[in-house]
């Protein structure tokens, strides 16, 4: 509930919406228009990056000079902060009558309304969408990056709309999609190209089979001559020749040999259990 308390009221508000509309860092104000000072502000500008959030990433159309960099990286980052808390706040509020209040004060009310001021200021001011992206020849530059500025804030109002429907998903009745945001409350008119794609939570996860572990065969021990007879020792230890140490090396109880350097060895202990077996040989 502290969560809660800590964003109501203006705690609520899109960041930095009433400057960029109506304030001083309106991009259209002639103080503000393109030029090599965007550099110097943006070498001044303290900041720390935020991290995007939420299951909807921003593809919009890339700054393109000093001013829509300079807005870029300040819009970003307010917004990143933003949606961070707020769907910090989203998902850690469990009474469903605060949700069901916040949703309606958050979307229903001011991203909506957000959205609805920005599309009438924008045909007001005749910044449309198509005029970035196909600009005409010798469009000038400064208006241009005015219509970047203002759509960038339109895609990240409709990605913090998105974001928290997406976590209060079962306490909206009728969803709305991006393009919907865009024509249905903005005023865009069709057909709208849309910048924000949402990662695929909701599809079934693909999990490959656990690999089948396999038997590993028991490394041999190393060798160790102390416990093996050669054949010379046993043809000594048993009194035989070789013709009869070979004639009796085919029988089928007869101990197994060991390979080592290219000889052959027996192994003491089964060795003497044959001898023992075979004491008249």
């Amino acid at each position: 509930m502290e969560a809660t308390m800590n964003l109501m009221g203006s705690e609520l508000d899109f960041p930095l919406f009433g400057q960029i509309l109506y304030g001083g860092l309106n991009p259209a104000l002639p103080g503000n228009a393109d030029g090599p000072e965007y550099q110097q502000r943006m070498q001044e500008m303290i900041w720390v990056p935020a991290a995007e959030r939420g299951v909807y990433k921003c593809a919009f159309h890339p700054p393109f000079n000093f001013k829509t960099r300079y807005y870029h990286r300040l819009l970003t980052h307010e917004a990143n902060a933003y949606m961070a808390d707020l769907l910090e706040m989203a998902a850690a509020e469990t009474d469903n009558r605060v949700r069901a209040y916040l949703r309606s004060q958050l979307l229903d009310k001011h991203l909506t309304n957000c959205l609805q001021r920005l599309g009438e200021y924008c045909r007001d001011k005749n910044y449309l969408l198509h005029m970035l992206t196909t600009p005409e020849p010798g469009a000038d530059n400064d208006f241009l990056s005015d219509i970047w500025v203002f759509h960038y804030l339109k895609v990240l109002l409709a990605k913090a709309y998105l974001e928290v429907q997406y976590v209060w998903k079962g306490m909206v009745l009728s969803a709305f999609s991006e393009q919907q945001l865009y024509v249905s409350l903005f005023g865009e008119s069709l057909p709208v190209q849309c910048w924000l794609k949402k990662a695929e939570t909701d599809a079934p996860r693909k999990y490959k089979s656990p690999p089948v572990p396999q038997t590993k065969a028991a490394e041999p021990l190393p060798f160790d001559i102390r416990l093996y007879y050669s054949k010379q020792e046993l043809c000594e230890l048993w009194k035989m020749s070789d013709s009869t140490f070979e004639r009796r090396a085919k029988e089928p109880d007869f101990p197994k040999p060991t390979k080592y350097k290219n000889r052959n060895y027996y192994l003491k202990t089964e060795a003497d259990a044959w001898i023992q077996r075979n004491s008249k040989i």
